[in-house]
């Protein structure tokens, strides 16, 4: 106020952008920045409101404080390394691969297991479950993690316990070079891509999916080719406590989110795996 020439350039609200699909970041990409820091803040929110009380409600136990803390910590300090590398970031191939990887777990990820949780709780409020599943499945709706703040924590733990697995198969920290190259398929379910980098460029994949009301079971057409791709099918809203045929308990990927256990679950090439599998 009072200026009459004032510098636009150094206002906290300026942001730079580059015409053209192609370069990092377009004005898109600004946008689903802005997108991922604001789901991380209301994720960060969700943990610390309702972790405890998922925790009981889930597992049937109480929840040691040092676990609570390392859950809290370590998505804090995952929250605080995303912000730390978006400095880095330039308008090349590395810099644009490391920004997909990194949205792609708000905007892809969590809003598929998302949608996948609300499906399973909408399913066993109907007379015709099979019947609507797949039309429920096909409309491409936003369930907002302020409606199921459990939900939202939970997801939280999924993804802390799949980055541990993958970081404990491969043996790398994800501030190492070579960590594997994280992509999501663009499909409505969850799915994860991953590979162990240049030298194994073709990646696993996990899906995540309500296999209650679908008899066929049918495996999620995510485009690609893949090493194999696992199937985790979840039985309804709530997550199982124990493993289930081809999901891994509440129990195992709580555990494997605070970096207790080395998951054995990991979307591995092995034949042990849990899963509904199929090498591709």
């Amino acid at each position: 106020m009072g200026d009459g020439s004032p510098t636009l350039v150094d206002h906290p609200n300026y942001i730079a952008f580059h015409f053209g699909r192609e370069r990092l970041p377009g004005i898109d990409d600004c946008l689903r920045w802005v997108g991922h820091l604001t789901l991380r803040r209301l994720q960060a929110r969700a943990v610390e409101a309702e972790l405890h009380s998922l925790h009981l409600r889930l597992l049937r136990r109480p929840c040691r404080d040092g676990e609570l803390d390392t859950i809290k910590s370590d998505f804090a300090d995952l929250c605080e390394r995303e912000l730390r590398a978006a400095e880095s970031w330039h308008d090349d191939p590395a810099s644009r691969l490391a920004f997909e990887s990194t949205v792609g777990w708000t905007e892809r990820f969590h809003v598929g297991l998302m949608h996948e949780l609300a499906i399973g709780d909408r399913m066993q409020r109907t007379r015709q479950p099979g019947a609507d599943l797949e039309k429920v499945r096909r409309l491409p709706w936003y369930w907002p993690t302020t409606d199921a703040p459990d939900r939202a924590a939970w997801v939280v733990v999924v993804e802390l316990a799949l980055r541990n697995a993958i970081e404990h198969h491969w043996g790398q920290a994800p501030s190492k070079p070579g960590w594997p190259a994280i992509r999501f398929g663009s499909t409505p379910h969850a799915s994860i891509l991953f590979s162990s980098g240049r030298d194994s460029p073709t990646p696993f994949c996990l899906s995540i999916q309500q296999g209650a009301f679908d008899p066929s079971h049918a495996v999620p057409n995510v485009p690609g080719v893949f090493k194999h791709h696992t199937v985790w099918r979840l039985h309804a809203s709530n997550w199982p406590q124990d493993s289930q045929g081809d999901l891994p308990g509440a129990d195992h990927l709580w555990r494997a989110a605070c970096a207790g256990v080395p998951a054995p679950t990991t979307p591995a090439p092995a034949p042990s795996t849990p899963g509904s599998t199929r090498p591709r």
